[in-house]
């Protein structure tokens, strides 16, 4: 009986180790498909106060215990190297002294094509823990019969296969709860024994996951419903089909009859927590569309009450953004219709069939929306009672935990500019929204870890969240996902076929490395990857001609930089050049620091060569000395520039220093001039969004932080709630506005007429994209002023800036908090009374500039018990000790 085969797996259930486990089925990697597994165990808090399991699953698992889901999916990982997650288990759902019942959803999604995972040779699982529990063959397994297997994956805008597929579940298949908590009283299903896989492709004992260690595995509310956009009565215009694919075009196709008593029904229904009781006789069918006026990641929820009956259809439908920066047409319009494949692609949509009575279902993948709807389908007389719908949200914590900070603290900005306050709220959800397993680009349509966004995010998440175990991930994976040639994936881990990859984003390794070292003070990640590091710019240094001039393949900035100049054989980039100077001198600086001095040579030998050639033959001749975006090399082997001029282009040369002050300047009152950073007609604006950090950047380097602050607000005024310029119906817009874009041109930027499309936008443009959100980082290293100059600097810099000149303020305060390798800084400049106050961490060296806007020298007004001034000049102060500082500038 199952019963019995359930006590035999607790008698034996202590293994040896635990061992890689996969049902009897003769499919190794079977398309699709869920499977339940299980065992007991007996629990004592005494002698295992803090219990928990470490969980590795081909390809994702969620994790039951006594019945109630604890967790939902697992690290992505590259299949050789897969490692496990540590899974905290809840003491409150535990019987001490009695027996446990922990279950697995496996889910196998076959040996597909995804930006997620490198791909499924078997499927598997593993389950370890501090207290015995260990996967063996003893482990009872049965198929989810709730879950429909099917083989089609969503499919891109474009063509690709980037995620995984629609779920369609039938409630009425479903096991009943009693098979998963001990004694199964009244599960009749019948399970069986697992298998033993001994020749996986997996680690026999994989590692433990950089953020399990670090204790800050995802997680994340569940959030209702609260907002309806419409609800009414909906007449699709395809028959209903168990086709997958049917769902979302049927969502997508259906005529929507918004009901204005119905609306306001199912808006009263959510504000008091009423059930929302839907009946329709068969063949009708109805919908509500709600707004969670913010994107929301994770997996969809829909808690139904009683009087349900068995057999209504509801379809999920999702969609990010209002309308599409391409094409302008809208993706969602005030009658509840919604474009639930133009970003991710078809297929995107799930299908949820009723049983009788009390139910709840969290569907089993991932889904990111600001807008969802319900397509309720009577197919008979029917009563469907929704008590809630919404989503589980499952992203990574960012409330700052760890050695470095306080339990729940976490980074800040504000400036008194109800502007700067929108943008930064705006820019805070669009970053944690994207940080999920990993950094990933965008949640929904990829789902994928590129490298080029991903480097400014995980310094965000360290000054914001106090965290470095993503980054280190990240770090890792890519050093996993290495050619032996030394090329890199550029969105690892994933089987997607991206090479050749570009450059410009594979070298943001080297850059996260230096990044780690700066933020834990630890050169451990240098060493580790020190082979990695090395075969990677053997690798990419093969494109350095002996003139200096480096010739890599680069994305630039996308979709708008122009191609090789005419008649020319080989291409150099001015705009990345400046940063493979800078990453090689930063590797040139870890290398010193782990003692290899002959590759620092090298290194910073490469760079000094690849400047020289720079400045030769990147600056386009004439009275302003603009840098090329695209240099070539004609056929008289002579470098040309292009005729096209860029702002991006311009940027990093600037404030890595390639460009003296007197250059810069000139570069940027024309290339980004007053009032608001706004080129001229023949200067091509900045895109790809990494580039507002880097002119943001460029403009404090130089001198012009207030006008920074107006190009940063006049970028992003398209896009804030009740602004003049957006171009959103107000009822779409929401209390913090966005989406941002996934790329910066816009129509409106462009003067586009309704029927042009937008080429500076991709035909799938999402509402989710993390790299929009990089101006918090800036806020805090040029605002707050917190910088740490070099990890052998052993100081804290700390410089505030209101964007005013001396003696008068731009901004009306600068205050905030950020996170440092010595801990959290708190900075309060208040230009008003000229009073700069400061917290610092103990044993902390900091050198305090005087702010731009004072009229003279700041004087130290106040100094903790243990503080000291070490030295003083006309324009900083050294001081060395934690606690509260002040300095007092002249008003």
């Amino acid at each position: 009986s199952a019963v019995g085969l359930a006590l035999a797996a607790l008698a034996v259930t202590c293994a040896a180790a635990p061992q890689w486990i996969w049902n009897p089925s003769a499919n190794p990697a079977p398309v699709n498909t869920f499977t339940y597994f299980r065992t007991e165990f007996n629990y004592s808090a005494a002698s295992t106060p803090e219990p928990y399991i470490s969980i590795a699953a081909d390809s994702n698992a969620a994790v039951f215990l006594n019945g109630v889901q604890i967790t939902r999916k697992v690290t992505r990982y590259k299949e050789e190297d897969i490692t496990a997650d540590r899974v905290y288990l809840p003491v409150h759902l535990l019987l001490d002294g009695g027996v446990n019942t922990l279950a697995i959803r496996h889910f196998s999604w076959g040996s597909i094509e995804t930006f997620q995972r490198t791909g499924e040779q078997h499927a598997g699982l593993y389950v370890g823990s501090n207290f015995g529990l260990e996967t063996s063959a003893a482990w009872l397994n049965i198929p989810a019969p709730e879950y429909t297997v099917h083989p089609d994956q969503v499919i891109g805008v474009t063509g690709d296969h980037r995620i995984r597929f629609p779920q369609l579940v039938d409630a009425r298949n479903a096991l009943p709860a009693a098979c998963f908590v001990y004694p199964y009283t009244g599960c009749s299903a019948q399970w069986q024994a697992s298998v033993v896989v001994s020749s996986g492709p997996w680690p026999a004992v994989p590692a433990e996951t950089e953020t399990s260690l670090a204790r800050r595995t995802q997680r994340g509310p569940l959030t209702w419903a609260d907002t309806v956009l419409a609800a009414g009565a909906l007449v699709p215009n395809q028959p209903l089909s168990s086709d997958p694919y049917s769902i979302s075009k049927g969502i997508m196709t259906a005529t929507y009859q918004p009901d204005a008593n119905l609306t306001a029904a199912v808006q009263k229904a959510l504000t008091v927590g009423d059930n929302i009781v839907l009946t329709g006789a068969a063949g009708t069918s109805q919908y509500i569309t709600i707004d969670f006026q913010m994107p929301k990641h994770g997996y969809p929820v829909i808690e139904l009450a009683g009087q349900t009956d068995s057999g209504v259809v509801i379809d999920f439908g999702y969609c990010e953004k209002p309308f599409d920066l391409y094409t302008g047409n809208a993706f969602v319009l005030p009658s509840g219709w919604i474009n639930t494949e133009g970003v991710v692609g078809k297929g995107y949509a799930d299908r949820y069939t009723t049983t009788t009575g009390d139910q709840f279902e969290e569907l089993p993948d991932e889904r990111t929306v600001r807008w969802l709807t319900l397509n309720v389908h009577f197919t008979a007389d029917a009563t469907v009672s929704i008590a809630h719908f919404g989503i589980r949200e499952w992203m990574f914590p960012t409330d700052a935990t760890g050695p470095n900070g306080s339990v729940g603290v976490v980074g800040s900005f504000e400036s008194g500019d109800p502007v700067l306050d929108q943008i930064t709220a705006l820019s805070l959800i669009h970053a944690r929204i994207s940080m999920s397993d990993t950094y990933v680009d965008c949640p929904g349509r990829e789902d994928g870890q590129w490298m080029e966004d991903a480097r400014p995010r995980a310094i965000i998440a360290a000054a914001w969240f106090n965290d470095s175990s993503l980054r280190q991930i990240m770090i890792r994976q890519q050093a996993e996902m290495q050619r032996p040639d030394g090329e890199m994936h550029p969105f690892p881990p994933s089987n997607y076929p991206a090479y050749p990859a570009t450059v410009d984003w594979s070298v943001q390794w080297v850059a996260t490395i230096y990044d780690d070292w700066i933020f834990t003070n630890s050169t451990a990640l240098i060493s580790k990857w020190w082979t990695q590091l090395n075969v990677y710019w053997n690798h990419i240094l093969q494109d350095l001609r002996p003139d200096g001039m480096w010739t890599g393949s680069c994305l630039n900035d996308i979709r708008i930089t122009p191609g090789c100049p005419s008649g020319t054989v080989a291409c150099s980039s001015g705009m990345v050049t400046p940063w493979m100077i800078e990453r090689l001198q930063f590797s040139a600086e870890m290398a010193d620091a782990i003692g290899q001095s002959s590759a620092a040579a090298k290194w910073r030998a490469a760079a000094s060569s690849m400047q020289a050639a720079f400045l030769k033959n990147h600056i386009v001749p004439g009275s302003v000395p603009f840098v090329s975006a695209v240099t070539g090399l004609d056929r008289s082997g002579k470098w040309v520039t292009s005729s096209t001029i860029m702002q991006a282009a311009q940027t990093v040369a600037i404030y890595t220093g390639l460009l003296n002050a007197t250059a810069a300047a000139a570069v940027l009152d024309v290339a980004f001039p007053e009032p608001a950073g706004s080129p001229p007609g023949y200067i091509l604006r900045w895109n790809n969004p990494t580039y507002l950090r880097r002119a943001l950047k460029a403009l404090s380097w130089a001198n012009r932080t207030g006008r920074a602050i107006r190009h940063l607000k006049e970028r992003f005024a398209q896009y804030l709630p009740g602004s003049p310029v957006n171009p959103v119906q107000a009822v779409l817009q929401g209390p913090y506005g966005g989406p941002l874009p996934e790329y910066w041109i816009s129509r409106i930027d462009d003067g586009l007429q309704p029927g042009q499309t937008n080429s500076a936008q991709p035909v799938d443009g999402t509402g989710s994209h993390g790299w929009c959100s990089v101006a918090l980082l800036w806020l805090h290293t040029h605002l707050l002023g917190v910088t740490e100059p070099r990890p052998t600097a052993a100081y804290v810099r700390i410089a505030p800036d209101d964007g005013g000149t001396p003696g008068h303020p731009y901004l009306p305060y600068v205050r905030g908090r950020t996170f440092t390798s010595r801990g959290l800084v708190s900075v309060d400049w208040d230009p008003a009374v000229g009073q700069l106050s400061l917290v610092v961490p103990d044993s902390t060296d900091i050198e305090v500039f005087t702010p731009v806007s004072c009229s003279s020298a700041a004087r130290v007004a106040s100094i903790p018990p243990n503080g000291e001034v070490v030295a003083q000049t006309s324009t900083s102060v050294q001081v060395r000790g934690g606690g509260a500082w002040q300095f007092q500038c002249p008003v």
